[in-house]
């Protein structure tokens, strides 16, 4: 071949060489821009409202305070123990069952995200709960376990913390039993705030744990407002 004919050659080679360095050029751009795009953008208010809500079901301290500005230990569930236990009284192992059984169902909770409302770096997040009614079901052990523990002290039964806690956490059972249906329905709204590039929820309102917990919250405010009250009297 003619070294007119070689050049022709390197040239037509160099040219390829060149487009195919400029396509992987663009290509590695192309990706660039788009990591660094979905980097900026970050998790929305409802992804990061979402995030929150499933840590709490899995009470899952690490993953709370990753969406969460508010404390996430508050949030975590170990104390309801002592919520159905009379003074002192140590919980059997089968007692112990009975309260993790309620826990469970406590946060069973299902939700959905209804709509996101952004201004700036301020954010909330309308989210509707459907859960089991623990408020009436609350209401109706405590009403149940003052009877009986009257009864037992009428007949002369122990009322010792040991016999009164034996009674409520069986009340506990039962009444826990007849929750089949999540019929309680409650929408709140989160709020969130952008922290380093990221939509954190604000702490949770009483009315948002209330919505979150069947009604819960507001039922044992109501048995502390009554008890109170009786004191008074």
């Amino acid at each position: 071949m003619h070294d007119h004919g070689w050049r022709q050659l390197d040239q037509t080679l160099m040219e390829m060489n060149m487009k195919r360095s400029f396509k992987i050029i663009c290509l590695i751009m192309a990706l660039t821009v788009t990591v660094a795009f979905t980097t900026a953008c970050g998790e929305t208010p409802s992804e990061s409202a979402k995030s929150m809500l499933d840590s709490v079901k899995a009470q899952d301290t690490s993953a709370m305070e990753d969406v969460y500005a508010g404390n996430a230990s508050n949030l975590k569930i170990d104390s309801m123990a002592d919520t159905f236990t009379v003074g002192d009284a140590k919980l059997t192992k089968s007692q112990k069952k009975v309260i993790s059984t309620f826990t469970k169902k406590l946060l069973s909770y299902n939700y959905k995200i209804i709509s996101e409302k952004k201004d700036g770096k301020n954010a909330t997040v309308k989210v509707k709960f459907t859960t089991y009614d623990f408020n009436s079901m609350l209401k109706a052990s405590v009403k149940d376990f003052q009877a009986k523990a009257v009864t037992q002290a009428l007949k002369g039964g122990s009322t010792s913390d040991t016999a009164l806690t034996g009674i409520l956490i069986g009340i506990l059972s039962k009444e826990d039993a007849k929750l089949t249906k999540k019929d309680k329905t409650a929408t709140v709204t989160l709020k969130l705030v952008k922290s380093r590039g990221k939509w954190k929820v604000a702490e949770l309102s009483d009315k948002t744990l209330n919505g979150m917990y069947g009604g819960l919250l507001s039922a044992i405010n109501q048995i502390q407002e009554q008890t109170e009250s009786k004191n008074e009297k």
